[in-house]
């Protein structure tokens, strides 16, 4: 059974969120290449960037295959 700290500790960063952000261009790029930019474990790059695509308008993404892309709209 998960208690409600458990839950709490999914929530990313702010900080985490700012940076993955920052380092997003407007071509695409798969997780690992933005994690291997900005020094973070890709699993953390990947959950951060399904978020901001959740939350921003301006961040779009698609699976190929077993692969996603991200990228930034201008």
């Amino acid at each position: 059974m998960m208690t409600s700290t458990a839950i709490c500790s999914y929530r990313m960063s702010l900080e985490t969120l700012e940076k993955v952000y920052g380092a997003l261009a407007s071509e695409p790029q798969t997780p690992n290449e933005i994690a291997d930019k900005i020094n973070l474990h890709q699993k953390t790059v990947q959950v951060a960037l399904l978020e901001l695509a959740n939350t921003k308008k301006n961040v779009r993404w698609k699976k190929i295959g077993r692969y996603r892309l991200f990228w930034k709209v201008k």
